[in-house]
Order: C-alpha cells, then sequence, then structure tokens
C-alpha cells in the first residue's frame, strides 16, 4: 500500500473523524459498562442464595485456598506415553 502525503485539510479532517470514532466508541464502551454494572446488580443476589444452599461453591482463590496452587488434573500415570499433551515425540530429524 503506498500512502501518499496529506494536504492541511485533509489531515484537519482525519482528525476530526478519529476524534469522532473516539467519542462514539467511548459512548459504547460507557453504555457496555452500565449494562454489565446493572447485570451484576441483578444477579448478585441469585448468586449469593445459591452459595448458601450450597448449590455453587465458591470461586478458587477465595474460601481458604488463596495462595495455593491448583491441583492437577491428571498425573503422568494417568493416560499412555503416546496421549501426551504435548503431541506425539518427534521421531528423528526430517
Amino acid at each position: 500500500m503506498r500512502l501518499s502525503r496529506l494536504t492541511p485539510d485533509q489531515a484537519r479532517a482525519v482528525g476530526e473523524q478519529l476524534a469522532h470514532a473516539a467519542a462514539m466508541l467511548r459512548r459504547v464502551v460507557d453504555a457496555f459498562r452500565e449494562v454489565a454494572r446493572r447485570l451484576n446488580e441483578a444477579i448478585r443476589p441469585l448468586v449469593d442464595y445459591l452459595r448458601r444452599c450450597g448449590v455453587l461453591e465458591e470461586p478458587a482463590g477465595r474460601a481458604g485456598r488463596a495462595g495455593r496452587r491448583p491441583r492437577p488434573t491428571t498425573r503422568t500415570g494417568d493416560r499412555p506415553a503416546w496421549a501426551s499433551p504435548y503431541g506425539p515425540a518427534p521421531t528423528g530429524h526430517r
């Protein structure tokens, strides 16, 4: 792609359009932030109730697990060597 020099009027127009686009994007982000805040306020009582009833557990990092490493889901002996998560072993130089 080849770029050419802009005239002062073109540069000013581009600057105005970028400012307009930034303002529009800011409005979209602010609206999304407000929707997320209201959704959080609406769902929080339900989640608290489900935790008190024992349906949901506390998220990891809370309820005394802070600072501990999560337990691995599998151990080396749980799967055959050919089922490695890193793919098959290389079989020589190609």
